[in-house]
């Protein structure tokens, strides 16, 4: 805008339309579409103290700026730029629309699977001339882009806008009017006003932390913006630009993959611990989570024990009849894989009966098949030699067990049917039932 010494306070402004705080849709934090969780190939990061660009009274365009600026290369190889400059100053013929003391500005970057780009402006003292509508006496904006998104700030200390010059005008003379600008504006927040200047007047609109999200997803800051609606002053003030994005690439992640099945050891017998053993895995675990599983004697309709969750477990009353199996998980840092399960166990059994108790001292042991004669003799030492075998059994590993539990049930079958047929006095039946015994197998 005009300068005090030209056409009096064309500088000065009269609020037109209020106050508006809006939040334009030029995103804030928003994730463009190249974002991804990979890794930065590329940046875009520039900054600027301000830049104007007016045409005063239709003329051609005049620009002062940018200034001081930054810009990094896309590869991000020159991080970190920066530059400042003692003040800043902006004016076209007898306008000054913009002045301040010391301006900063930087950008920096890194590329890989955690690169980033931020860019930030920092300027003290905005109007020192005191012929403009904004005076604050710090403005900074920031702006920082990640393969994740782009999110911007700005802060203004001690902002205030005049939005009205007043006017000595008769029948409309009025006090000048000065809004307080928030020290965090929301994206976008605009004040709307005007000059007074020989009966005439003169439109601006300023917007701060005005967002703008460019085509190829990068994010532009400005900590304030200038609106020259004219009719005498047409064009833009950009105060405290940070401009920031980065190029990102999908990183291919390998979390665990199974290529075995997890196995249990241990006896099937209540009261027993199962341990569970690691499957096979690529890319390297480095962390397992399990799930033991009840099941039926088949193996099926299994459904997850409440509570076992450790590499180990012990099998109790409700177990018995039925078989177990065990999931396990794998986990690195790229990810979980998973779950894999194990083959069920054998049924589960009760533990073997304790010992009888001790005899009292000076008592007779009882004798099996004591007062018992003839086939009925022959059938009850039949059974205490398969009961003898059958503890012999019960002593064996779990593998072996089975088998011999079999062999032994075989035998005493073939047993008692051979004593039964001592029983038909008929030679030729008697026979026949021989050799039927005989033939059972083991």
């Amino acid at each position: 805008m005009l300068g005090r010494n030209w056409l009096g306070a064309l500088r000065v402004r009269v609020l037109l339309l209020g106050v508006a705080l809006v939040a334009l849709v030029v995103g804030i934090g928003c994730a463009p579409a190249w974002a991804s969780s990979g890794g930065v190939t590329s940046v875009r990061g520039s900054a600027y103290g301000y830049l104007l660009n007016v045409s005063l009274f239709g003329g051609p365009v005049n620009t002062r700026g940018p200034s001081p600026t930054v810009t990094l290369v896309s590869n991000g190889s020159n991080s970190p730029q920066s530059a400042s400059a003692p003040s800043g100053s902006a004016v076209v013929g007898p306008a000054r629309f913009f002045s301040s003391g010391p301006i900063t500005v930087e950008a920096r970057a890194s590329t890989g699977p955690t690169g980033s780009e931020t860019s930030s402006t920092s300027i003290d003292s905005i109007n020192t001339s005191t012929q403009e509508p904004f005076t604050a006496s710090k403005a900074s904006s920031t702006c920082t882009a990640t393969a994740s998104g782009v999110t911007g700030s700005v802060t203004i200390t001690n902002g205030t806008l005049q939005t009205d010059s007043g006017d000595t005008t008769t029948g409309s003379a009025h006090q000048p009017v000065n809004e307080n600008v928030p020290v965090h504006p929301v994206p976008n927040t605009s004040y709307t006003g005007h000059v007074h200047v020989n009966g005439g007047t003169e439109n601006f609109r300023y917007v701060f932390n005005e967002q703008v999200t460019n085509p190829d997803g990068s994010l532009t800051v400005y900590a304030a913006h200038e609106y020259l609606l004219g009719p005498t002053a047409v064009g833009d003030l950009y105060i405290g630009k940070s401009d920031c994005g980065v190029t990102a690439v999908p990183v291919t992640l390998t979390p665990p993959s199974n290529t075995s099945p997890p196995t249990i050891s241990g006896m099937t017998t209540q009261g027993k611990t199962l341990i569970e053993a690691h499957g096979g895995w690529t890319n390297n675990p480095t962390a397992f989570s399990y799930q033991w599983l009840v099941c039926d004697g088949a193996g099926n309709n299994c459904m997850p024990v409440t509570g076992a969750t450790s590499q180990t477990y012990t099998l109790g009353t409700s177990d018995i009849g039925h078989t177990v199996r065990v999931q396990e998980s794998a986990t690195n840092p790229d990810g979980s894989g998973g779950p894999s399960q194990s083959v069920q166990t054998s049924v589960i059994s009760p533990p073997p009966p304790p010992p009888p108790p001790p005899h009292p001292p000076g008592a007779r042991k009882p004798v099996p098949c004591a007062g018992l004669t003839g086939v009925a003799l022959a059938r009850c030492q039949a059974k205490q030699r398969y009961l003898r075998a059958l503890a012999v059994c019960g002593r064996k590993h779990e593998k072996k067990r089975a088998k011999c539990q079999r062999k032994t049930a075989v035998d005493y079958h073939r047993e008692i049917a051979l004593i039964n047929c001592r029983t038909i006095k008929n030679p030729r039946p008697k026979g026949a039932c021989i050799r039927r015994a005989q033939r059972i197998r083991r």
